[in-house]
């Protein structure tokens, strides 16, 4: 399991009412989990990861300019992460 504050400068907090889903916060939160395998999976350092599907996304609320995600590895052969995104008083507003 890994932890991240996730946080937009000052210019890319003006653009955040045009999205849902920040793409600088949600990368962050891809970030996480790829953090976890470098630190932990030693087969994860022998290539390049990219993250190519989302099993699903349930949105509780548009996503601030500061949030925190926590990534847990599913067990498995596959590399599957459940992606949970609050905001800074740890209510749940996106899940992945």
């Amino acid at each position: 399991e890994a932890f991240a504050e996730l946080s937009l400068t000052p210019g890319e907090t003006a653009s955040l009412h045009y999205y849902t889903l920040h793409p600088t916060l949600m990368d962050g939160a891809f970030q996480t989990a790829m953090a976890w395998l470098a630190h932990y999976e030693q087969t994860a350092a022998e290539g390049v990861l990219v993250p190519y599907a989302i099993e699903r996304i349930e949105i509780r609320n548009q996503l601030g300019s500061s949030c925190f995600a926590r990534v847990r590895r599913r067990a498995g052969e596959r590399i599957v992460f459940d992606v949970a995104i609050t905001d800074e008083d740890g209510n749940l507003q996106v899940q992945l």
